[in-house]
């Protein structure tokens, strides 16, 4: 797949791929979720993930579109 962003090199895009599986978390279990998720960015208060994970699932889900269905149910729950 080839994805075209004026402005933006291939650097730059490998390197936000780069963070995104850093903040990838599959362990989820072991922190109170059923599903995977992302860790934050940031310090927002109680509901860190909601927003974090919002994001980083916008961009994720053209790299590992699974993953990032199953992270959905989260939300769900």
């Amino acid at each position: 797949m080839n994805i075209s962003c004026p402005g933006i090199s291939v650097n730059d895009l490998n390197y936000a791929v780069e963070c995104l599986e850093i903040c990838k978390q599959d362990d989820a279990k072991e922190y109170g979720f059923n599903h995977p998720y992302f860790t934050p960015g940031g310090s927002y208060g109680k509901q860190w993930w909601q927003l974090d994970s919002s994001l980083a699932l916008s961009g994720y889900k053209w790299i590992d579109r699974k993953f990032a269905e199953t992270a959905l149910w989260n939300f769900i729950e």
